[in-house]
């Protein structure tokens, strides 16, 4: 998902600053975010933590709040495109144009933040090249504001048709949207 990517950038170094600052000039109520170093059995490493949140916004005005708050061109570029992978898969799935997707849980101002702080960690990382190994897929459904939807979600899979994925034996939805349009964006 995207808040464990900008948990994994904030891990490998990414300044948790300079994604603060980029998400304090989004001209939206935002929740509040704070990275937490954390551990599991041998594991350690930084998570995420987003405060809940009912802030919804329509595609338009998350290009708005992207173009509009003083990102760098690379930045902006990168989130816009990211944004931009998940309409065009959400429009496919939905037999819609781009222009009339409404994304649902998509819409939830964490999609901006996830998009927005990835791009601005992998700029201030000076991240040339990204690669991924096999994305991991679960089984089951999800359940969405459309009821229970396979796992993989469509979207999810429409995003990442071409690169190679696993199916797991784990009920969980192990890629989203989001986590699919980072990879789909930025492994070569």
């Amino acid at each position: 998902s995207g808040d464990m990517m900008v948990s994994a950038l904030l891990d490998a170094g990414a300044p948790f600053n300079d994604i603060a600052t980029i998400l304090a000039r989004i001209p939206h109520p935002l929740p509040a975010i704070e990275p937490a170093r954390t551990a599991r059995g041998i594991m350690e490493g930084i998570h995420l933590n987003i405060a809940p949140s009912d802030v919804h916004l329509s595609v338009a005005a998350m290009r708005e709040a992207i173009g509009s708050i003083g990102a760098s061109p690379r930045v902006r570029d990168d989130a816009l495109a990211m944004l931009a992978i998940i309409v065009n898969a959400e429009a496919a799935v939905h037999g819609v144009s781009p222009d009339h997707v409404h994304l649902h849980e998509l819409s939830h101002v964490d999609t901006l933040i996830d998009v927005l702080a990835v791009a601005q960690a992998i700029d201030s990382l000076a991240i040339e090249a990204v690669f991924a190994g096999p994305v991991p897929f679960g089984r089951g459904t999800i359940k969405t504001e459309h009821g229970l939807i396979p796992n993989p979600a469509p979207a999810t899979v429409r995003i990442l048709k071409g690169f190679p994925v696993t199916f797991l034996d784990i009920p969980l939805e192990l890629t989203t949207p989001t986590g699919a349009t980072i990879v789909a964006h930025y492994v070569d």
